[in-house]
């Protein structure tokens, strides 16, 4: 869930010999750090087990405007053939900026009917109304309309 917060890949934190100091014995503190090692080496290798398998499931859930905007990405190749989350994330984010002007029809025709059909509900304040209806002009004329 960081990744999404700082665009910064999760790295398990090495285990510091110094910390195992407290052990008097030698024979508990360096089976105590070889258990550390291990707990880190097997989180290590889950978090890159695990990379692919959440680009994966944020794949899965673009729309089909989304995908073929992410597709024009300059750094597309790349990172969807290491499968990076991250660098997917970024990608997303970068093509989905609500200031940016989009090139696929899709996206400037939901940004139109979003406009077009846009009224104010029978509970809706007109505060409530008004950023909505803002939102809408300005995603309009951020898609190109």
């Amino acid at each position: 869930a960081k990744m999404f917060e700082t665009g910064i890949k999760y790295e398990p934190s090495l285990p510091i010999r110094a910390n195992f100091a407290i052990f008097t014995d030698p024979d508990d503190q360096k089976a105590v750090w070889t258990e550390a090692i291990k707990s880190y080496a097997k989180e290590k290798l889950n978090v890159d087990t695990q990379a692919p398998k959440l680009y994966s499931f944020i794949w899965q859930y673009l729309s089909v405007g989304s995908v073929e905007e992410i597709k024009q990405h300059k750094e597309f190749l790349i990172f969807s053939v290491d499968k990076d989350p991250i660098a997917l994330w970024k990608a997303i984010v970068e093509t989905h900026r609500v200031d940016g002007i989009s090139k696929v029809p899709a996206i400037k025709s939901d940004a139109r009917d979003v406009y077009q059909s846009c009224k104010q509900g029978g509970f809706e304040s007109l505060v409530t109304y008004r950023e909505r209806f803002d939102a809408a002009h300005i995603s309009q004329e951020d898609a190109g309309n």
